[in-house]
């Protein structure tokens, strides 16, 4: 991805931003999970994991859709092109809802695996979501060029 990366620029300066507000959205979304635990209102059973994922994917769509526009008009505002407010707004809600529903998710499948589910926090969420989310920018990028997006 290296010539992409090289060709729009903005994929780079956008990063960041992308792997921030997915790492806040799937802190979010265990948090909620580990205190509705710990708290014994929500078991690992399979229909809680149905219902918590109904839940947290309602509220991944409506947040990536803010977050997306948000960047989006941003994006255009300043002067860059369709192609770059596309791929870094396609980018965003898909960081988005990938890490409210993997930050929901892995509490859930720890405890049913019998390990504490406290070790969804800090170094594994923020790690699987920055690899995520930066292999979904340059994913979105790579589409938007091939479908001529850029141009």
């Amino acid at each position: 991805y290296d010539y992409l990366l090289q060709r729009h620029l903005i994929i780079a300066f956008y990063l960041t931003a992308l792997v921030g507000c997915g790492g806040n959205s799937g802190s979010q979304a265990a948090s909620m999970v580990l205190q509705s635990m710990a708290r014994g209102e929500l078991l690992p059973t399979m229909d809680a994991v149905w219902s918590v994922l109904q839940k947290e994917l309602t509220v991944a769509l409506g947040v990536a859709a803010v977050l997306a526009s948000g960047v989006a008009a941003r994006i255009s505002l300043f002067g860059g092109s369709n192609g770059d407010a596309l791929t870094i707004a396609a980018a965003m809600a898909m960081t988005v809802i990938f890490s409210t529903v993997f930050g929901a998710m892995t509490p859930l499948l720890l405890k049913r695996l019998g390990v504490d589910p406290a070790k969804v926090s800090g170094p594994l969420l923020s790690t699987v979501i920055d690899i995520v989310g930066a292999l979904i920018a340059v994913f979105s990028g790579f589409l938007v060029e091939s479908a001529g997006g850029f141009q």
